[in-house]
């Protein structure tokens, strides 16, 4: 009989309350500061992240889980029972966690033949656009769909998944390297604000309005011509230190504006915060297959 676990690594910002009682577990990354430190990113408070990223001369850097960790992962899943994992990861052209996920299933059906069936998906994307996929798998295995059924969905499900984001500040994406010097003091000056579609692995513009109060409007704007059946769907409102009225004014507009069935918000989380600024909001949901 099939006992079915699910993995993923921690930029899919998922925390605790959200997979309390099911079988999932998270193998962490770590963040570097530059004094030093080192820790795991499910300890970083992110509120107090969020306000660290605004003022700390270097931004850290990050380790992703390695393949001892995701040996040890596997391995107590087989004695814990598990037949069947889904491993659910970010984007491959972010990371190179998924090497050292290969690399530690091969080993694993070395050591313990037969013992657990591990499918492996690249998500080809970020945070929880791909975090909220996890949960919905978990919840058909809490139905008890069958582990075939479960990857074939989350595999068709990755293929429509899509985000849209917009940052209110480029400090950070000009520290990480993601723009120039040049063009974030531009975007500082004129108060330009870009709005970014993130699908099949990349983040590219689309569009790029001036001031504050412009930017969910846009935001909206762009999820409009992308999404499939808002009726039908359940989309993902992702933040980091963004005022209050500006989440409730998008979250008012995806529901009245776009006609989404519900709006969940959420937390981004380290990995993700740090390249884009913690004053940025994204919306996950689902368009067209790629």
């Amino acid at each position: 009989m099939e006992k079915i676990i699910f993995f993923s690594d921690s930029p899919a910002d998922l925390v605790p309350e959200d997979t309390a009682g099911a079988p999932y577990q998270m193998v962490p990354s770590s963040v570097i500061y530059d004094d030093g430190r080192v820790v795991r990113e499910t300890e970083v408070d992110r509120p107090a992240y969020y306000e660290y990223l605004k003022t700390c001369k270097n931004i850290p850097s990050h380790a992703m889980g390695t393949p001892e960790q995701w040996i040890g992962a596997f391995q107590e899943a087989i004695g814990n029972g598990y037949t069947h994992a889904v491993v659910y990861t970010i984007s491959g052209t972010a990371s190179s966690v998924f090497q050292s996920i290969t690399l530690a299933r091969e080993t694993v059906e070395t050591e313990h033949p037969g013992a657990l069936t591990v499918e492996l998906i690249d998500s080809r994307q970020y945070s929880v656009i791909y975090g909220r996929l996890i949960l919905e798998s978990l919840e058909e295995i809490k139905r008890g769909r069958g582990f075939q059924e479960v990857v074939d969905s989350l595999r068709e499900r990755t293929r429509r998944n899509q985000g849209v984001l917009g940052t209110y500040s480029l400090r950070c994406m000009q520290k990480s390297g993601r723009i120039s010097g040049m063009a974030a003091f531009a975007g500082g000056v004129l108060g330009i604000r870009p709005v970014l579609l993130a699908r099949d692995g990349v983040i590219s513009p689309v569009d790029k309005v001036r001031g504050d109060k412009n930017l969910v409007p846009a935001i909206v704007r762009q999820i409009q011509t992308r999404i499939i059946d808002p009726e039908r769907q359940d989309v993902m409102l992702i933040h980091g230190s963004v005022p209050a009225e500006e989440l409730d004014r998008m979250e008012t507009l995806l529901r009245d504006e776009v006609k989404v069935r519900n709006v969940t918000r959420h937390t981004v989380g380290v990995t993700v915060v740090t390249n884009c600024g913690p004053e940025t909001i994204i919306v996950g949901f689902y368009g067209e297959a790629y």
